[in-house]
């Protein structure tokens, strides 16, 4: 999508199994995805992700001596412009639009339909970038209007 300019968003680090916490990004699977459980059972660690793009659960068992892979997540705002058959436009940092995204056809993609076509808000769209992909992860009023 090119949204950002941050090459950074492509790289993953390992990291030993021991530091990851709920709410913190693995892969899994080659998957970037945002850990809703982990628990540990002998010595293994049992980690429950939700896949950042697809909303699909991911599932590792890991030894506890061992490493992940860990991506780098950059989270980003852009405006909406529009919100018209299933694509989304928005302002991008230098001022111009960038109006060939695909809404998500998920709970994400409507809610940002339902505030900015039917409640008729100004919208903030939140970007994940991570390990190439540029991923609308959240639509939310813009309540920083003037």
């Amino acid at each position: 999508m090119d949204l950002t300019d941050d090459k950074t968003t492509d790289r993953v680090v390992s990291k030993p199994v021991t530091a990851l916490r709920k709410n913190g990004y693995v892969v899994i699977d080659e998957r970037p995805g945002q850990i809703v459980e982990i628990s540990r059972s002998g010595n293994e660690y049992h980690v429950v992700a939700t896949d950042l793009a697809t909303g699909a659960k991911l599932k590792a068992t890991v030894a506890d001596d061992e490493n992940v892979d860990v991506p780098d997540v950059l989270r980003f705002d852009r405006q909406l412009l529009d919100c018209e058959n299933g694509v989304i436009s928005v302002r991008l940092d230098t001022g111009d639009a960038k109006d060939d995204i695909p809404l998500p056809t998920n709970e994400v993609g409507d809610r940002i339909k339902r505030l900015y076509k039917d409640e008729e808000k100004d919208v903030t769209v939140t970007f994940l970038a991570v390990m190439g992909e540029e991923i609308v992860f959240e639509g939310k009023e813009n309540l920083q209007q003037g």
